[in-house]
């Protein structure tokens, strides 16, 4: 019986990791369409970004109250209600403001539900599993576009959106009749919760910092290819909505199979150089990103999801061996910042390349990767001096 309940936890788990990923990527393909409708600028998308993921932060850092007091299963539930909310109110909304406040619950589902999967998947399951439950984000990431891609050929971005709705509200009544095979789960939560010392110094120490600002900037490099790759590609580059729609399709699908094969990789190399060697393919990719060939952008953009797939659920996994129990208190706020990164970088490139030049986004991400790159170095050479 507990092996029967812990797999449906895990699929469940998985269904949970996916219904996170399907409307977090649609914006960047639905927005060239969208901003006609709205009649707003290229970067107003920034604005519906920043909007959702300020309430992500907000709920993000709230998120151990919300462990505390609830079930995961409750708390996913609850979040992907919001999330179905939000979407529906995007199809509806009459102006700007009210997308806007729509943006609001899509925000607060979101934060909670990421932060309490991923705080529990780290808790129970290596970096194998892990990468495969990051991999079915990527695939909810890759079926949203997918979707919107498909709507806009009858021309209608709503379409998109109550597509999606419909079929998250078919993972919601899943998440509701599992939910009495989520008590063991919550007992044993609990209980942790109660033994655990929260101490917020050690998270204001270098190396935990140093991992928070690598999640800050890893956010905001995926966000920023999936949201203005698309409008590079249409706007500067001159491809078809379809054909952008399906590069940015492709990119996504990449991160995906990359996550999938990290999975079956992680356990015969050291997680550290996995992160190293993602990040340096993810280097090549976007320089490859810089040519204006369509074969070679859509190779480029595969690279690059390939490499860096592989980032954020190893940085998870290594997360207990770098900071021991200072790690259960820097998930959450890893994650928060991850959030952040979204609420900040992908707005402030959008004002960038709109004010200069579509063409500066593979240089924007090249240099954040270069940056990342240096922030693994330094905390591998920590651990070489403490070790």
């Amino acid at each position: 019986m507990k092996n029967f309940k812990f797999n449906v936890i895990l699929f469940i788990l998985y269904l949970g990791f996916i219904s996170i990923g399907i409307p977090d990527q649609i914006l960047g393909v639905a927005w060239p369409s969208m901003r006609q409708d709205f009649t707003k600028p290229i970067e107003a998308a920034g604005i519906i970004v920043s909007t959702i993921t300020i309430f992500t932060i907000l709920s993000s850092f709230l998120s151990p109250f919300f462990i505390k007091k609830f079930k995961t299963n409750t708390i996913l539930t609850f979040s992907t209600f919001l999330i179905i909310i939000a979407l529906t109110g995007f199809t509806i909304a009459p102006n700007w403001i009210i997308l806007l406040l729509f943006c609001i619950p899509m925000g607060l589902g979101a934060g909670t539900v990421d932060a309490s999967l991923n705080n529990y998947a780290s808790k129970n399951f290596d970096a194998r599993n892990l990468n495969w439950l990051h991999a079915s984000w990527g695939i909810g990431a890759t079926i949203g576009p997918m979707i919107m891609t498909f709507a806009l050929t009858f021309n209608s971005w709503k379409f998109g959106y109550i597509l999606i709705s419909c079929l998250l509200f078919i993972f919601y009544l899943t998440f509701i009749f599992t939910k009495n095979l989520w008590i063991e789960e919550k007992e044993e939560h609990t209980q942790k919760e109660k033994e655990k010392t929260v101490n917020l110094k050690e998270v204001l120490k270098l190396k935990p910092i140093l991992s928070m600002l690598f999640f800050f900037l890893y956010a905001a490099l995926e966000v920023g290819v999936g949201l203005w790759g698309a409008t590079v590609l249409i706007e500067s580059r001159n491809f078809s909505p379809l054909a952008s729609g399906t590069l940015i399709t492709a990119y996504w699908a990449s991160l995906t199979v990359g996550r999938f094969l990290t999975g079956v990789i992680a356990n015969k190399f050291k997680t550290d150089n996995i992160i190293t060697t993602g990040l340096a393919l993810g280097l090549f990719g976007m320089i490859l990103f810089c040519t204006h060939n369509f074969i070679l952008n859509a190779i480029a953009l595969m690279i690059f999801g390939l490499g860096i797939s592989g980032l954020f659920p190893c940085m998870m996994s290594i997360g207990s061996k770098r900071f021991g129990e200072t790690f259960d208190i820097l998930c959450g706020f890893q994650v928060g910042f991850a959030s952040i990164g979204v609420c900040t970088l992908p707005s402030l490139i959008g004002v960038i390349i709109n004010k200069t030049n579509l063409e500066f986004l593979p240089l924007i991400i090249i240099l954040t990767t270069i940056l990342m790159l240096a922030i693994d170095y330094k905390l591998k050479k920590k651990e070489n001096v403490q070790s």
